[in-house]
């Protein structure tokens, strides 16, 4: 979800933020975490938009949520005072307060900076957007302050070097300045970072229609190794598409064989566990059978798989008793074909694979601990059933 948030925002991609009824609305969950991070990317959208009265609302909302009740309150969770600061500074600026957007992000480049210095900033992968420098060089650039911006621009490279987004700013600023030499030379290292990026992207359609010219420039550290997308798309597609799930093929506690092919045009909810000693996997398949309606509700069966024999599933005391149908996975040969097994420890992980009714893999989640948010399932099983209906009146629709 941070990646998902983090992406939208530094590509500005406000209308998919605040989507709330399509295929490409964000699945928020029912959570302080993710109600923080929307009202966050909100604010931001809204001042994207010129819509500066939702914007504030939504940084109220922001706020409250983290307890910061008067002007000068410190947020609960100290994380997000870099952030709040930023999005405060940006929309003073877009309410035309250029005094105060500078004071509110030049406040939160020191707190940053402190972070960094102190190797407390989370940089791989960034939970940050953005270096709030960039945001101080987009503010000034805005406001004609050009050498102000290129201070800014500057310092927000040697945080993240080669930002295509300051390489951009820098150019522009250099242009405006009238250092066409300086400006070609940022456009230079700008297609030369963003080679392979779209070509539309504003940032680079700007610098463009500038008329520079100029021959991509590598200002690295070492040599690198681009990766264009031709490239990549030999390891696996370039954008996600769902894809058909491994053979199943188990033992049922009554010894019947079970496969995906038994529930061909019914969802899946496929959880690999340890075994009814492992006590959180006890209380992930407990929490999943009371959903039980919930599930029948939207045309999905549970099946538990775990190397338990089918006698020994018969005889659970902690898991016989379930509504859901536990299956037997002999030498953990299933377990393998969905990457639930980890053959160089020789250790089994705990998987949730969502499966639709046409037997693809959806979601997937494996690790050390159950997956334990009923709601995001649920959720999830809802979206896939909305895309299933939306794509079968498209094809009904068609001559």
């Amino acid at each position: 979800m941070t990646a998902l948030v983090r992406a939208l925002v530094k590509f500005e991609r406000w209308d998919d933020i605040l989507a709330v009824s399509n295929s490409m609305a964000i699945p928020w969950r029912d959570n302080p975490g993710d109600k923080q991070l929307r009202a966050f990317a909100e604010t931001l959208a809204y001042i994207g938009k010129s819509n500066l009265f939702n914007a504030r609302n939504r940084l109220k909302d922001l706020k409250s949520s983290l307890g910061m009740q008067s002007e000068s309150a410190q947020p609960s969770d100290e994380s997000w005072a870099i952030r709040v600061k930023a999005v405060e500074g940006q929309l003073r600026a877009a309410e035309g307060d250029l005094l105060e957007a500078t004071r509110f992000l030049t406040d939160a480049a020191a707190l940053e900076k402190t972070e960094r210095e102190k190797n407390d900033y989370q940089d791989d992968p960034p939970s940050m957007p953005w270096a709030v420098n960039r945001l101080l060089g987009d503010i000034y650039l805005k406001s004609g302050e050009n050498r102000l911006a290129i201070e800014a621009y500057e310092k927000s490279l040697t945080q993240e070097r080669n930002d295509g987004f300051a390489l951009s700013g820098l150019a522009q600023a250099h242009f405006a300045l009238g250092q066409r030499e300086q400006a070609q030379k940022y456009y230079a290292r700008l297609i030369y970072e963003w080679s392979a990026a779209d070509p539309n992207l504003k940032w680079l359609k700007t610098v463009k229609a500038l008329g520079l010219e100029a021959t991509p420039i590598a200002d690295t550290i070492a040599p690198e190794r681009p990766y264009t997308p031709e490239v990549l798309a030999k390891i696996g597609p370039i954008n996600w598409q769902p894809y058909a799930a491994p053979k199943l093929d188990c033992i049922d506690m009554n010894g019947a064989r079970v496969s995906l092919q038994d529930y061909k045009g019914t969802n899946v909810l496929l959880i690999f566990y340890l075994s009814d000693e492992c006590v959180h996997c006890v209380e992930q398949l407990t929490a999943i059978n009371a959903r039980a309606t919930d599930w029948a509700g939207k045309n999905m069966v549970v099946l538990g798989v775990s190397s338990a024999s089918p006698e020994k599933n018969k005889a659970s005391a902690k898991l016989g008793k379930l509504g859901m149908r536990l299956l037997s996975d002999h030498d953990h040969v299933n377990a393998r074909r969905f990457a639930s097994y980890d053959d160089f420890e020789e250790i089994e992980l705990h998987s949730t694979i969502l499966i639709d009714s046409a037997g693809r893999v959806r979601w997937k989640r494996t690790g050390g601990e159950p997956f334990a948010d009923m709601d995001f399932l649920l959720q999830s099983v809802k979206q896939i059933n909305e895309k299933a209906s939306l794509q079968t009146n498209v094809a009904g629709s068609q001559p």
